[in-house]
């Protein structure tokens, strides 16, 4: 990596690189998001939190978890949550309603490790650099029962426009590209001339403004005890890297959701919502 074979030292350079991709494009905007955060949030109510979690959602959820996982830093996996005693549904139940409750989370949820995995196709004959790698973070095994939960009662409130495909279940890039060339020859059809913008949003999961976030959330009215969780949850949120068995130092991630997070997906859905939708 970068002309270094030893694992402490790569270690340290993919730290410093995601340590940097965590970082604001705009300090000037940044600070104007947050002064609109600060300002919408003084008054914010939202709608108020009706729903509980039960049991029995818990312990489908469990039940639903995907087997032959990486453990995650306190070496637990799903098999340790599928085949404990029943009682574990009920204990983690009052545990998922108490932070609900209180709109805070364990520090522990806030821990990931994050393994670099390299995209390019020839990696054995090629120098290769740490842009070359994406991270994907490993969450505790109970943090991802908690996102499952949320997804399942507060689903309504990470809807997007029909416009948007990605991070969508049974959505995908062959449905974009359809309804693009649908659109496309329906408008050459009538005489229309049609222009095509791209944008390249390759590395915007790394730059989510979590303040753009919230007030985005916010406008959908949602729940103030659970956007009391997600303040507390994005602002201690700490990763580390793991190169082969090396874990360097943690660092915060102050921008960006977590890749490997099961809400990520659907908190950058409505990150970018009201750009797909125009």
């Amino acid at each position: 990596m970068d002309g270094c074979v030893d694992h402490i030292v790569v270690a340290g350079k993919f730290a410093d690189h995601f340590s940097r991709a965590y970082t604001s494009n705009s300090a000037s905007r940044a600070e104007e998001l947050k002064q609109e955060y600060a300002a919408m949030r003084a008054t914010y109510h939202g709608f108020p939190l009706t729903i509980s979690f039960d049991v029995e959602i818990v312990s489908h959820i469990i039940s639903s978890l995907k087997l032959g996982k990486a453990p995650d830093l306190e070496s637990l996996t799903a098999e340790h949550l599928r085949y404990s005693h029943p009682i574990l549904s009920c204990v983690l139940t009052k545990l998922f309603n108490l932070i609900l409750r209180f709109g805070k989370i364990p520090l522990a949820f806030g821990y990931s490790y994050t393994v670099p995995v390299c995209k390019l196709q020839d990696s054995r004959t090629k120098a290769v650099t740490t842009d070359h790698f994406r991270g994907i973070a490993i969450s505790p095994v109970i943090s991802k029962t908690f996102e499952h939960c949320v997804l399942k009662k507060f689903g309504d409130y990470f809807r997007t426009h029909d416009n948007q495909f990605a991070f969508k279940k049974g959505r995908g890039c062959s449905h974009a590209i359809y309804a693009a060339r649908n659109a496309i020859e329906r408008l050459v059809n009538g005489g229309i001339t049609v222009s095509l913008c791209a944008l390249d949003v390759s590395k915007a999961y790394d730059k989510v403004n979590h303040c753009a976030l919230f007030v985005k959330l916010m406008k959908r009215q949602i729940p103030i005890a659970l956007l009391c969780v997600f303040e507390n949850w994005l602002s201690n949120s700490w990763t580390c890297i793991k190169w082969y068995s090396t874990y360097c130092r943690f660092i915060k991630i102050e921008f960006g959701v977590r890749q490997g997070s099961f809400l990520a997906p659907s908190l950058f859905a409505v990150y970018i919502d009201d750009v797909v939708s125009r």
